[in-house]
Parts: C-alpha cells; structure tokens; sequence
C-alpha cells in the first residue's frame, strides 16, 4: 500500500500507537526505531511529522504510555529516553550497562519495564511524589524566577525563549522567538511604571547584550542598551525602583525601568555572572568568574571586596534579613559571609562544582545547585538536610517561593522541577524506602528468608 521512507539505516522496529497532542486529543501514528539512531513518527498517509534524535547508538525498540503522552526508546548505547509526543526529550535513563533490547510500560502507568544485554531487567519510575517536571524548553534553562506574590514562576533559556508557569506547573505563556540565548528573567513591579493597569511585568537578559521589559500580554515595553557584551543577570530592587545588571564586560549597570543608566560599577577583573540588591535596597552584591564577590553602594562606591573562592563565581544571595551573603563557585564550595564581609562558613558541594544557591524567606534554609545535577537542601549552620536529585547535567537556577513551600530549580537537561519543600521536610526516610520494596521484598524468590520482613515494622500500610 505505501512505503515509508527516510531512515538512513536498518529499521529494527515499527508500532502503531495513539499518541496525545498537547490539548489531550489522541491521533492514531506509526513510530519507527532505526540503526540511524533515531526514532521517527509518521501520519498514517505517511507523512513524517517528526525526527526523534538522542540517542549515540541504534534503537532497537520503543514503547508508547497508554495514556500516548510518553514515547520509550530503547538503544545499544544502553539508555532508554522518555519523549513527548512532539519530540521533547523528557528524561534519559541510565544504569544498564549494556544494549537494551527491550522496552515497555506497565500498563494504565508511567513505570518502564527493560531488557538488556547485560542480563538484566529493570523497573523504573520517573515519577517523584515530591517533585514536579516541567517541559517546553528546547535548550539549556539559565535561570528561575517567582513572582512577588508566588502565583507564577518564570524561566528563561539558551533556545532563546521564556516561559511563565502557575505555581502548580500549568504553562500560562511563551515568549518564543528570540534570536538570542535568554540568560535571565525577572519579574517587575508594575507599580514601576507611571501607567495605570499594566500586566505583569518581565525583564529578561541575554547574548544579544540588551535587557528588555516585556507586559505578559507580549507587549514589548522597553530595550535598554549600554553593555559591551553578554548580559548574564538582571535583578530588581525589593521597592521596583532599579535594575541591576551583569556581564560578560566585567562591569555591574544600575538602570531606572524606564532605561535611564544611573551608574557603572567597574572593579571586577572578568565576567560578572550574577548581581544582587540587598533586601533594604541600598546595596548590590555581585559574584564574578575572577573568583570574588563586591558589596557596593548604589552611589558607586565598592564597600568591600570577599576573596576565598578558588574558582569563579556563579551566583550570590542575601539572605531575607540582609545580615548573611551566600555564595556559590566552581570550587564546589558555598561560602557564608557577614554583610561585612567576614567569612563564616564554607560548606562542601560534593557535586563537582556549585553554580546556583538561593535562601528560604525565612533564612533558616539554603539550597544549591550543582554540577552532577543534584540540589542540596542545608541548615544555615551548614547541616546537610537532604540531597534532591532529579537532573541530568548542571543545575543553573535555584528558588525558594515566596511562601517557602516549593523549590524550582532548572539546568542542562531542558527541564524545570518544582519540588514539594514542605513534604520532603516531613518524610520519613525508612518508611518510604520501605513502601518502594516491601513488596519486592515479601514476593522476589531471590530475597532471603530473613530479609523479607525487614520493613513489617516500619510505616506499614
């Protein structure tokens, strides 16, 4: 009847499925696993609708969810990914450690059954009951933001978009087409603006070397220019009053919203990636690639300069009283100073490298972001609360809400998680281990006798 043409090496398997378009309808497709290392999605008069690349070697087999909102490809490279219907690459699994031949889910859930060369079979989850993940973005996520009232979250990216989400993950907006990375997104006061009934505010920074002020409603209201180079952070005083920026051009830039320039803060010795105000407003702390963070007066004057890193800094944080700076390095390390500048804590990342850290409102918490991927969940006195893991490559963007109860954080994998602060708080670490194995342990014949009963006791259900 018709042959469907495009791979560009063997075909090792092919399936109908129903899959669900973003409004949840559900359209009957063809998909096709192929040596070419990819997976493509055909219309049933053959028309290809899309091209699933990610995989380094041959895909041997793919599975779609009953619910036709996820696609598994399985390859020789030994990693199944998770795809949405529209070729978004949701998430990449890992721990086989050879070809996987073999993939499907378990039906009416997301739970992926595998089979591989290296003699195994896995069952995976990529669900969290604590956390929440978040796709649209097609490029590495630089940067998270709440709002001032915590209803909806930004985010910005290198695909040269950024999106705002309600808090409870539903995606309310995208600001699409930019021609340039997107490094930064905050969200400005309307009441910065002499008009009256003005939407939401946004101010997002990029490579293009300009800040611009767009209304949620798409209307661009300002581009303000005056930097050399990159900009990698813009910031807004805590009254709405003032723009802070940093860039690749080694200097700080303080701008009324309108894009009068105020002042140019020069000092540092390379890139400045981040800047922020003090909660009072009268002061901006910047962290820079040269390995040090500069308190300054608005007024232009640098009040003081923190040296101890060993490596670049990528962001800083004041916490909520104004009393305590965070910052987070490439050394792997985040250091706690006075707002005088005195050093009083450093704490060990164990994650190959710290590039986000933010405070919780009340200021007893800290989390960061690191290079394996992880969060790390801290007491101010430097006590490790937890490890969240949930990415793939660098975490670049870190935020507590402005009630304290959810954490977003963004990086390398294209995905923004919102994690339930207040229910990993209360978790019972046994107990929910337990509920994940107790039934592997009363029913799998490997266990042995006296190991079956070691979670009876704990949290039973």
């Amino acid at each position: 009847m018709r042959t469907l043409e495009g791979h560009a090496a063997a075909v090792w398997d092919v399936k109908f499925a129903f899959l669900a378009d973003s409004d949840g309808t559900k359209r009957l497709a063809i998909l096709s696993a192929s040596a070419d290392n990819t997976v493509k999605i055909w219309q049933l008069d053959g028309t290809l609708l899309s091209t699933l690349r990610g995989h380094s070697s041959e895909v041997l087999e793919i599975a779609v969810s009953d619910s036709g909102d996820v696609i598994a490809s399985a390859s020789a490279d030994g990693t199944i990914n998770l795809w949405k219907p529209d070729g978004t690459l949701l998430k990449v699994l890992k721990g086989h450690q050879s070809g996987i031949r073999g993939v499907t889910f378990i039906p009416n859930t997301q739970i992926v059954i595998s089979a591989s060369d290296d003699n195994t079979v896995r069952l995976w989850n990529p669900t969290n009951p604590f956390s929440k993940l978040l796709y649209g973005h097609s490029g590495i996520i630089w940067d998270v933001d709440f709002s001032q009232d915590g209803q909806m979250l930004a985010s910005a990216s290198s695909d040269g978009s950024f999106k705002v989400w309600a808090k409870d993950g539903t995606l309310l907006k995208s600001f699409a087409g930019y021609k340039a990375p997107v490094y930064s997104v905050a969200f400005v006061s309307p009441a910065s603006f002499a008009k009256e009934d003005i939407s939401p505010v946004l101010a997002f920074a990029g490579t293009d070397k300009t800040i611009k002020l767009w209304q949620f409603d798409g209307t661009l209201l300002k581009t303000i220019t005056g930097h050399g180079a990159s900009v990698w952070d813009v910031s807004v005083s805590p009254d709405g009053q003032f723009l802070a920026s940093a860039s690749d051009d080694k200097t700080v830039k303080l701008w009324k919203p309108d894009g009068t320039l105020l002042r140019t803060f020069t000092g540092h010795q390379a890139r400045v990636y981040d800047v922020d105000f003090t909660p009072d407003g009268n002061r901006l702390v910047s962290g820079s690639a040269d390995g040090t963070v500069r308190l300054w007066s608005l007024d232009g004057r640098l009040n003081k300069t923190l040296k101890g890193h060993r490596s670049g800094i990528w962001e800083v944080a004041v916490s909520p009283d104004g009393r305590t700076l965070a910052s987070a390095s490439m050394d792997d390390t985040i250091k706690l100073w006075t707002i005088d500048g005195t050093l009083l804590k450093t704490i060990k990342g164990n994650t190959r490298g710290m590039m986000a850290v933010d405070f919780s409102p009340n200021g007893q918490m800290l989390v960061a972001g690191g290079a394996t991927g992880a969060l790390k969940l801290w007491k101010i006195d430097g006590t490790e609360i937890t490890t969240l893991t949930g990415h793939e490559g660098n975490v670049w963007g870190v935020a507590f809400s402005p009630d304290g109860k959810q954490i977003a954080s963004a990086g390398d994998d294209r995905t923004l998680i919102l994690w339930d602060v207040e229910g990993i708080l209360k978790l019972d670490e046994l107990a929910y281990a337990c509920d994940r194995v107790r039934d592997y342990l009363r029913t799998n014949v490997e266990v042995k006798e006296e190991d079956r009963h070691l979670c009876d006791r704990v949290g039973d259900r």
